[in-house]
């Protein structure tokens, strides 16, 4: 089952810079939704391409959370859907935890524990 990790992000380059750090070592397509940021948020997410396989989506302008998440699942590739803000860091193993817990489970909802930056 491939896995794509979604975050949704506007205005928190110095965080969202830690939650890929946490999402390098993932098996997973990273999917980083630009919700109209006007800080660093672009060049964090260019350096974070270089080393992992990060699809960039931009929105000019602040479309919300809901539209961030829309257009993250849009650009997504994988046949599981992981969703995280851009200050959420993700734990060791997060992406291989959900993927065998949607294993065991038929349903394709489900939660894990966050552990938030702010």
């Amino acid at each position: 089952m491939s896995v794509s990790v979604i975050l949704r992000t506007r205005d928190e380059a110095p965080r969202l810079r830690l939650t890929l750090a946490s999402l390098a070592l993932e098996e997973a397509e990273i999917v980083v939704v630009d919700d109209g940021s006007t800080d660093a948020t672009a060049a964090v997410i260019a350096e974070a391409g270089r080393t992992m396989p990060v699809v960039p989506v931009r929105h000019a302008t602040a479309q919300g959370r809901a539209a961030a998440a829309n257009a993250g699942a849009a650009a997504a590739t994988g046949d599981l859907l992981i969703f995280l803000d851009g200050d959420t860091l993700a734990g060791p193993g997060m992406v291989a935890a959900h993927r065998a817990a949607h294993g065991q489970r038929g349903d394709r909802l489900g939660r894990g524990e966050t552990w938030h930056l702010r």
